[in-house]
């Protein structure tokens, strides 16, 4: 099936005018739009400063041009435009938050899907379901929930049904591999792999000495 995807905050780069330089190249746009049926996709990449006054505008157009001519419209993004969990802080910053919601509201939008808590998460606002689902495998956020997708249905009579399917926790044998690449700095590896290196060639001449002892 189609995957579609938008950026998160660890899909961002130093590189300069467009932090999605690589993701771009790996997936595609970071923002976009499709229909399927009645129902109208929009696809916004969003996180902090890289959400700019220039994506919501675009969010904005898109919906305004596009939207009357489908019974639902979806729209899916990374960070959401406020964190629904009391002094919660993983949300778009102010005044972005309070424009991607007046979008939602002004094109009437039927839902909005994002990530980034890394937990399940529903809010509303003004009426519009936001599903916040961030429960894919990554270190767990409060409220503590276990691991999850979303499998969501529109039915004929244009209903958006979304169904939370619980994952059990299994044990990860890759998990070394993993800490050793994303969760040691570069240059803590990078002196690891030099000890190893060192140790390595002191047993080699170690063992040519004996090697030369024992003939």
């Amino acid at each position: 099936m189609p995957f579609c995807a938008v950026p998160g905050n660890h899909d961002e780069t130093d590189a300069g005018v467009n932090p999605y330089l690589l993701y771009e190249r790996a997936f595609g746009p970071r923002r976009y739009w499709f229909s399927y049926g009645d129902t109208l996709f929009v696809g916004l990449g969003s996180y902090g400063s890289t959400c700019r006054d220039e994506d919501l505008e675009w969010l904005d157009k898109t919906l305004a041009r596009y939207r009357s001519g489908y019974r639902d419209c979806i729209v899916f993004t990374h960070v959401p435009p406020r964190d629904p969990r009391a002094g919660g802080q993983h949300a778009l910053p102010e005044p972005l938050g309070d424009a991607m919601m007046n979008a939602l509201k002004k094109h009437g939008v039927t839902a909005l899907f994002a990530g980034h808590i890394h937990s399940y998460l529903e809010d509303q606002i003004d009426g519009i379901p936001i599903y916040i689902t961030g429960g894919a495998g990554a270190d767990r956020d409060e409220p503590m929930g276990p691991f999850h997708y979303l499998l969501c249905t529109v039915g004929a009579d244009g209903r958006l049904e979304v169904r939370k399917v619980e994952v059990p926790d299994l044990v990860n044998t890759d998990y070394p591999e993993y800490a050793l690449s994303a969760k040691f700095p570069v240059g803590a590896s990078l002196i690891g792999a030099g000890v190893l290196l060192l140790a390595g060639i002191f047993l080699v001449r170690d063992s040519i000495r004996l090697g030369c002892t024992g003939g």
